[in-house]
């Protein structure tokens, strides 16, 4: 046979691998031998051999360690008509799903033995033997052919095998045990010494001579002496109203005869002392019943409710100065934790709403002045001035016939607003009109022009309160032109005061 080397698993054997690390069986079924050549084709996509020459029986199989089993087959070139150079080995087993399959497969190239065609000079015999990978494979078999081949170590290991066969001395062993006929004469023989064994021990219990009675006959007699011994007060006997006390007597002895409690269902009427009382009830049952309320001084009690007393986390909390971190208490003055605000969930901004809640005049925060000064003592109401709070330079155009909001700002303090404007009409034939608003409302000496240059108005008014609206309202006479209107200020004698 040529030098194979070691056989490869194919994709459909390492397939058939894997499924058997999950407990699928992985049966053998033949060995196939060929002398095919490999021109390129890989040998793990191979699914048959490239030609086949004979197929073998698999005669045995046998489980090595490493995850290898050892499958044996015989090889014998009489049945081969041509000739033909053993290149080829392929081990074939049954895929569940895919039925048969190439399992692995060998090619020894070069290194192929040629077989010569069987009935000539050259006889070729020989047993073969595969080893293949099967990995972690809990269930590996083979189907075994009919044919009978056996090696000699297979035959010397079978005859050499003691506890196969029985040997002459087990033999002789054997058939020297005890026959039944021999048993049961051997059986007569203690049944007749046992008769007579008894025989002369109750002869020797009924005493000499005294051949008609028994020794039942004499436990009776001693019996009824015992119990007229008891019934006559004799011997340290029971007083005599306890006459009928004997064996199956009707007035047994009680144990208030003796000053003695029942073991059950009877009741004391003294202490009873003890070093331990040891209950055997099953869990589920009190081994104790108490009708007192009284407190018991020093009954130290391992549980309460079945909790130890202690300051751990499921005890019942102890008052000796330890902090019992998880005591979960119900209410805490009155009020349920969800009542209180945690630690970390008080933030700046949950500081600043509670100072808002006091925040304002006269409440005595720092934040209510400044270098002592309020709000109002720093931004006094306005007064008439020339000094500009505000000028917007704007120039709308207006050509509607009725008053139309052309401008509108809104103030922050009281008190008096010089206000200026400049206004101009888009032809002579034209008037414009402008009028000073406070909220929707005139409050300003309407005026007009017919100047088709700029003409600046200024007017001092009073009485404005923070968030009013300062508005300008314009018209013209005819809608054919415009009126114009530019740079809207305001005008104070002070802005702030420090002093």
């Amino acid at each position: 046979m040529g030098a194979f080397g070691g056989l490869i698993l194919t994709n459909k054997g390492r397939n058939l691998q894997a499924k058997a690390q999950t407990g699928v069986q992985m049966n053998f079924t033949k060995i196939k031998i060929g002398d095919g050549s490999l021109s390129g084709q890989s040998i793990v996509d191979l699914t048959s051999l490239i030609n086949t020459k004979k197929e073998l029986t698999i005669l045995g199989i046998e489980r090595l360690t490493g995850g290898k089993a050892k499958l044996r087959s015989y090889f014998t070139n009489a049945d081969i008509l041509t000739g033909f150079y053993w290149r080829e080995l392929g081990v074939f087993a049954q895929d569940p799903d895919e039925g048969e399959i190439l399992y692995c497969y060998g090619n020894a190239g070069t290194n192929a033995e040629y077989i010569p065609a069987g009935g000539g000079p050259d006889v070729v015999e020989r047993y073969i033997n595969v080893i293949t990978l099967v990995g972690n494979a809990t269930n590996v078999s083979a189907t075994l052919g009919s044919e009978i081949y056996v090696t000699q170590a297979d035959f010397d290991n079978h005859t050499g095998n003691a506890v196969m066969h029985v040997t002459q001395v087990e033999k002789d062993t054997w058939n020297a045990k005890e026959t039944p006929a021999g048993a049961q004469a051997k059986a007569d023989v203690a049944e007749a010494a046992a008769n007579a064994y008894t025989d002369q021990k109750v002869g020797d219990l009924a005493g000499a001579g005294r051949t008609t009675e028994t020794v039942k006959g004499n436990a009776d007699a001693l019996a009824a002496h015992l119990a007229e011994t008891i019934k006559q007060g004799v011997h340290g006997g029971l007083p005599a109203h306890k006459s009928t006390h004997a064996i199956g007597g009707s007035d047994p002895i009680t144990p208030a005869d003796i000053g003695a409690v029942n073991k059950a269902g009877d009741t004391m009427t003294g202490n009873l002392t003890a070093p331990k009382f040891i209950s055997t009830v099953a869990t589920g049952t009190s081994p104790l019943s108490v009708s007192s309320i009284t407190l018991v001084t020093n009954l130290n009690v391992d549980m309460l409710d079945n909790y130890h007393a202690g300051n751990s986390s499921g005890q019942i909390p102890v008052s000796n100065g330890t902090v019992n971190t998880n005591l979960n208490a119900d209410l805490l003055d009155g009020h349920d934790g969800s009542y209180y605000l945690p630690v970390s969930s008080y933030t700046a901004s949950d500081v600043l709403t509670k100072i808002k809640t006091v925040d304002g005049e006269g409440s005595g925060l720092d934040a209510d002045t400044l270098r002592g000064k309020t709000p109002n003592d720093i931004f006094p109401p306005y007064t008439v001035g020339d000094i500009v709070l505000i000028q917007d330079a704007w120039t709308p155009e207006i050509n509607s016939t009725t008053p139309t909001k052309t401008y509108e700002k809104r103030i922050d303090r009281s008190g008096s607003l010089r206000i200026k404007f400049g206004a101009k009409v888009g032809a002579t034939s034209i008037t414009g009109y402008a009028q000073i608003y406070r909220n929707g409302s005139p409050v300003g000496t309407l005026r007009s022009t017919t100047s088709t240059t700029y003409v600046t108005f200024t007017e001092d008014i009073s009485g404005w309160n923070p968030g009013d609206l300062v508005q300008l309202y314009c018209y013209v006479s005819n809608n054919s032109y415009k009126m114009y209107l530019y740079d809207f200020t305001l005008c104070v004698a002070k802005l702030y005061s420090l002093a």
